[in-house]
């Protein structure tokens, strides 16, 4: 049975699925070539390509190319497909980077193996809980609040301990919140199918009593994205987040909901009533092809949310289009934003990338970073100079576009590009971060393919049964008060760490929200507000600037001063209207003791 692609949600009942042990028997065989073939590529990739190969060296002392090489020499005396794809992963594991993996022929890598329900975690004073938080459509036997008690025959904090230690993730809250979600859906993407055909659990119900619950692992086929190329992204938490919208009943956003043209990417509601309303959005994913569109529609929203001030919600977010993600925030600020730059690993192979590309015009194109890579390697450097991907152009033509407070809610399953999105509301001081856990996911950098790589030198592209090994190849920088901090494995940490309760995981977050809410209503809330009148005559014409919390507004028309208007006004907007000319760009800057609090761009045509 299929899940649905990125657009959309399938009720799909989990009892009619196949069953792994069926699925287990329809997976073919690699042949020894083959092997040979995903290992040396490995080599290749890592040794050449990895951006953060001299950090991982550092951190977590091992070499992943030893091992490699080790694996190499093994490959005649190990007799299984499932030794093998355990062993490759394992190696790309270890470096707790869920950008650089291996993905496992077709036939796994769209496949997801779930259970019926999913499971939380919250502290109630004494200890850590794990409670089921869904169940699946069509099955009755766990209800949302069953207590998990032993997975296996291990108690589950510790069965949680065991299968952090197996994880990925970058730091660790991030695989804590991996192997949580993981001990009941279960990519098979980077790990090949779970050893056991059936999983053994007790649960502790309403009524106190334990009972055992035996069930099977079942399959799920996912829908093979169309295009993963120049995507940053977590591809087992955007699978994840596919599979629970097909596996569980949706959730709803919590509020009244607002309307929105684009559900995949946006959850918009209301929390609250009349001038005391508070906007929520939630943003599923920045994994879209066309940026303008994003930007566009999210702009859409925050012109029918509340003003009073705002909550982002981006838990959850595998990533996906970083250019999406860093023009989205100016329009919050009104001070500009700064992309973040990227580096390169400076050797001869980087090299010889770089000069294959010929337009140094794109902001993503490997050749601006040729001469720095050339000039890394004459002085024995080990990066290149940091540039960024997204124009800082691009990251402030639009302005900000919503002046009331903003916060914005993280959790460790936040990666890759809503990682980049985090850093910058937090480095740019946009409003507090809310961190359900002590760091985000931290993918620092932005993934290249190795067919992408093959493509691009010319090379014979291709790896056996549709298998991918894809590798961090430029690293991210924080910027602002954290300039030149890498993010990869650290992440963002938040400004406010939030405790879940169990009232939020089981009644939609009413204890994070109104957190959020109190946060916001310590901050003023800004209006800026611009009103175009009739032409007075074919060279100028009369706007109305309505200001809240600001002691006056600066006028600038395409880059050069043109009036300053006092407003001194408080809670109570105030109006003024402004003489400027009929056509251009004007920039309206609003300001209280001194310090730029809103702004707003106008293009007059």
């Amino acid at each position: 049975m299929s899940l649905p692609d990125a657009a959309g949600a399938l009720n799909t009942a989990w009892d009619t699925a196949p069953t792994l042990a069926s699925f287990r028997a329809d997976i073919p065989a690699l042949t020894y070539a083959e092997r040979q073939c995903l290992v040396e590529s490995a080599i290749g990739l890592l040794q050449d390509y990895y951006v953060h190969l001299p950090q991982k060296l550092a951190t977590h002392g091992m070499d992943p190319i030893a091992r490699l090489r080790t694996l190499h020499r093994q490959l005649p005396a190990m007799p299984s497909d499932a030794g093998f794809h355990v062993a490759l992963a394992e190696i790309f594991d270890g470096l707790a980077d869920l950008h650089t993996n291996y993905i496992l022929p077709a036939v796994l890598a769209n496949a997801v193996a779930v259970l019926p329900f999913q499971l939380g975690e919250y502290w109630d004073g004494t200890r850590m809980r794990v409670i089921v938080t869904a169940a699946a459509l069509g099955y009755a036997d766990s209800a949302p609040g069953d207590e998990v008690v032993s997975w296996h025959g291990t108690p589950i904090l510790r069965a949680l301990e065991l299968a952090s230690e197996r994880n990925a993730g970058a730091n660790p809250a991030a695989r804590r919140a991996q192997a949580l979600a993981a001990l009941t859906i279960r990519p098979l993407a980077k790990r090949p199918p779970p050893d056991e055909d059936w999983i053994l659990a007790e649960l502790r119900t309403g009524d106190a009593a334990v009972r055992e619950v035996r069930l099977p692992w079942r399959v799920l086929t996912v829908k093979p994205m169309e295009d993963r190329h120049g995507a940053s992204l977590d591809l087992q938490a955007d699978v994840l987040r596919r599979a629970r919208r097909a596996l569980f009943p949706v959730r709803l956003a919590p509020g009244t909901p607002v309307a929105t043209a684009d559900p995949r990417c946006f959850t918009p509601s209301q929390l609250g009533t009349g001038t005391a309303a508070i906007g929520y959005l939630r943003i599923n994913t920045f994994l879209v092809h066309d940026a303008d569109a994003f930007i566009n529609e999210l702009i859409a929203l925050l012109e029918r949310l509340p003003p009073r001030g705002l909550i982002l919600d981006i838990r959850d977010n595998g990533g996906g289009l970083v250019e999406a993600a860093e023009r989205a925030l100016q329009l919050f600020t009104p001070h500009p934003i700064e992309p973040a730059p990227m580096q390169l690993r400076a050797t001869p192979a980087v090299l010889a990338l770089c000069q294959q590309q010929q337009d140094y015009e794109h902001p993503t194109s490997l050749a601006r970073w040729t001469e720095s890579v050339d000039h890394a390697l004459s002085i024995g450097a080990a990066y290149s100079a940091a540039l960024p991907i997204t124009l800082p152009g691009a990251c402030n033509a639009i302005g900000q576009r919503y002046h009331g407070p903003v916060a914005l809610i993280t959790n460790a399953l936040c990666y890759s590009a809503a990682d980049i999105f985090a850093g910058g509301f937090q480095d740019h001081a946009i409003g507090p971060v809310i961190g359900v856990h002590t760091n985000t996911g931290a993918g620092g950098a932005n993934v290249w393919p190795l067919a992408v790589l093959q493509e691009a030198l010319g090379q014979p592209v291709g790896l056996p049964q549709g298998a991918e090994l894809r590798v961090a190849l430029r690293r991210s920088l924080r910027v602002g008060v954290n300039a030149g901090l890498e993010l990869e494995e650290r992440g963002v940490v938040p400004n406010v760490p939030w405790d879940v309760t169990r009232r939020d995981l089981l009644e939609g977050d009413p204890d994070l929200l109104a957190g959020a809410i109190a946060l916001l209503g310590q901050k003023k809330w800004r209006q800026i507000e611009i009103e175009l009148l009739p032409n007075k005559h074919s060279l100028h014409r009369i706007v109305r600037v309505r200001v809240r919390h600001a002691d006056r507004v600066d006028v600038s028309w395409n880059g050069r001063p043109l009036h300053s208007a006092d407003f001194n006004a408080g809670g109570t907007p105030k109006s003024q209207e402004v003489e400027v000319p009929a056509h251009g760009t004007l920039t309206f800057r609003a300001v209280e003791g001194g310090v730029l609090v809103a702004s707003r761009v106008v293009h007059l045509t």
